[in-house]
């Protein structure tokens, strides 16, 4: 079953968000065996879906990375930041 599943399924019975895999094993059986004809099996991701998931993640650090810059780069030209 997919992870999300069960954590979702146990936040209905412990709301904090605290997780615990011995706890987590009843909660599991319970939901595998009441709600079987609910559940579709969990398939990991391909190699290129988790390909693009990666790709994706690093243009967003780069793009993070150049606003953070052109912030600073614009502060410093300002003169609001003491250059260093």
């Amino acid at each position: 079953m997919n992870p999300r599943t069960l954590a979702k399924f146990r936040e209905a019975f412990a709301p904090s968000g605290a997780k615990d895999d011995p706890g987590d094993a009843p909660l599991a059986l319970e939901l595998v065996s009441k709600h079987r004809d609910k559940l579709r099996p969990w398939r990991p991701d391909d190699e290129q879906t988790r390909t693009l998931q990666f790709l994706v993640e690093q243009r967003r650090k780069l793009v993070h990375d150049r606003t953070r810059l052109l912030n600073r780069l614009t502060s410093v030209l300002k003169g609001d930041v003491p250059q260093v």
